[in-house]
């Protein structure tokens, strides 16, 4: 049971990330606001992309492989589940993270898909 929690943690934290205003949560103190580069995406919604997010903005002002990451759903989502999977005591053994991994991936990611697509 608690993995499956720990899943719907993975879906909740993909909708905030990709489709809320993360930068709104996270950027409230000065500190945290420099750390997001809040005013700096804050100027690329105005010059570059109005509809774009914080991902988007992530991966077009600083393109690396860890933007790159955490720009794409299907490859966040992998990371994610993969971490979570091998974190949890229950799925450790190979053959069950063998057997499960794909299960919650898929899982995973169609329900944030879907969730996404009813917004």
């Amino acid at each position: 049971m608690e993995i499956i929690s720990l899943n719907c943690w993975i879906i909740f934290f993909l909708i905030l990330w990709f489709d809320g205003d993360i930068t709104n949560l996270l950027g409230r103190t000065q500190i945290t606001r420099k750390l997001f580069k809040r005013a700096e995406y804050e100027k690329f919604k105005l010059e570059e992309d109005n509809m774009a997010s914080y991902p988007e903005f992530l991966n077009y002002v600083y393109p690396s492989f860890i933007t790159k990451l955490l720009s794409c759903p299907i490859c966040l989502t992998f990371w994610l589940t993969l971490l979570v999977n091998l974190s949890n005591n229950y799925v450790f053994s190979i053959i069950n993270l063998l057997i499960w991994f794909p299960i919650y991936y898929i899982v995973n990611l169609l329900t944030y898909l879907i969730i996404k697509r009813l917004l």
